[in-house]
């Protein structure tokens, strides 16, 4: 009952963390085994930018939008990026969705992304964070996720018991075999 009652929560879990590993794996592949790698002796961004006045911006840019998470470049070919949230109606958008980015030389903007009005795989590769960690719904999901999640842990453990008990009974019934097929070759 616990696995039938856990497979959509771990079908879920499964599912989102199969798509994050892809996608890192092929993008460490493309850009960093086939594609030659670059070195990097300067910094990747204009030192004289002021952040502060990019995270300005893109609260102007789109409306509602908090920066929670600022990406400054690592690799040549990156911009500066400010991703965050904006008020919207569906509690699976993540605080990451909305993002704003500029031109790591000159600060202009490049693009801009309002997750309220993307399109349905973008809303939906955004809703696997909130899915995959289960903190859509507020402490309940997350306890709801927390103890699912463990379910594999009880259900292995369950299992050896059952396993390690059926061989136990086993072993008895043989012995008992051996010992009455003794009895009755000595009587």
């Amino acid at each position: 009952m616990t696995g039938i009652a856990s497979s959509p929560v771990l079908l879920v879990l499964a599912f989102t963390g199969a798509y994050w590993n892809a996608t890192v794996v092929i993008h460490e592949v493309s850009e960093h085994i086939i594609a030659k790698p670059v070195k990097m002796n300067a910094a990747l961004h204009n030192q004289s930018l002021s952040i502060e006045k990019l995270r300005e911006t893109s609260s102007r840019l789109i409306d509602s939008f908090n920066a929670t998470y600022l990406v400054l470049p690592y690799e040549p070919d990156m911009n500066i990026t400010f991703y965050g949230v904006v008020n919207s109606h569906n509690p699976l958008n993540s605080e990451y969705g909305s993002l704003v980015t500029f031109d790591k030389n000159s600060g202009d903007v490049t693009f801009s992304q309002d997750i309220r009005k993307t399109d349905t795989l973008t809303v939906t590769l955004d809703s696997f964070r909130k899915l995959h960690f289960g903190y859509f719904a507020g402490l309940t999901s997350k306890i709801m996720w927390c103890i699912l999640g463990l379910s594999p842990v009880f259900l292995s453990i369950t299992g050896f018991y059952l396993y390690w008990q059926r061989n136990r009974r086993k072993r008895n019934a043989r012995k008992k075999r051996k010992v009455a097929n003794n009895f009755a070759l000595n009587t």
